[in-house]
């Protein structure tokens, strides 16, 4: 995966690959809890074993409506049904959430307002506080991003991005901004984010 991530409009794609390599496992001799990386060569597809392990997932996200609830709660179901099993979801808070959530953490989904054109100040928080425990220990960590925002979100983006491009997170999808009047298919949206997510890991993708 580059740096860049994938875009959007391919999430639904992703998830389609990565729930179709957890069918094909058993043909493979291997299972979802069983492999850390997938790879396709000259004589067909490897797993390399690890023994029985789950991923775990960490979900931080500043929800103080009821329309960014259903948006984190959309999260939450698509990572949990697409994880089933080999992916555990943790939810957390930005003021609950520490340097050792985030250490324990195989991926990392980021959820905020957007807030006078900047994340919200719970989200901020979060960053202050686990910013430089976990600068050397989580480089490489997959993440994704959804907001909500009243207006374009940009701004938004680019301070959550300009903190993760620091930590050396590595982005897995471009954010996925809520933007505007508050549509029905946000939800789809963020439960898609989430399954993509969950699917991944769980694939060994990311």
């Amino acid at each position: 995966m580059s740096g860049r991530g994938i875009n959007r409009c391919c999430w639904r794609q992703l998830y389609a690959v990565a729930t179709g390599l957890q069918a094909a496992l058993p043909q493979y001799g291997a299972t979802g809890r069983e492999f850390q990386r997938f790879s396709i060569g000259k004589n067909g597809p490897a797993f390399a074993r690890i023994g029985e392990m789950t991923k775990s997932l960490l979900i931080v996200a500043h929800a103080p409506s009821d329309n960014t609830r259903a948006l984190l709660d959309a999260v939450r179901t698509g990572a949990e049904e697409a994880g089933a099993g080999s992916v555990s979801v943790t939810v957390l808070s930005p003021f609950d959430a520490g340097p050792d959530a985030v250490r324990a953490s195989d991926a990392v989904i980021l959820g905020t307002t957007e807030n006078l054109g900047y994340m919200s100040g719970a989200l901020k928080d979060f960053f202050d506080r686990t910013y430089y425990p976990c600068l050397e220990e989580t480089q490489g960590l997959p993440y994704a991003l959804f907001v909500r925002a009243g207006h374009d979100g940009t701004g938004t983006c680019r301070a959550v991005q300009s903190i993760t491009t620091g930590l050396r997170w590595r982005a897995v999808q471009e954010p996925l901004v809520c933007r505007g009047t508050f549509d029905p298919k946000f939800i789809d949206d963020c439960r898609d984010l989430g399954a993509g997510m969950a699917a991944g890991l769980d694939a060994g993708i990311f």
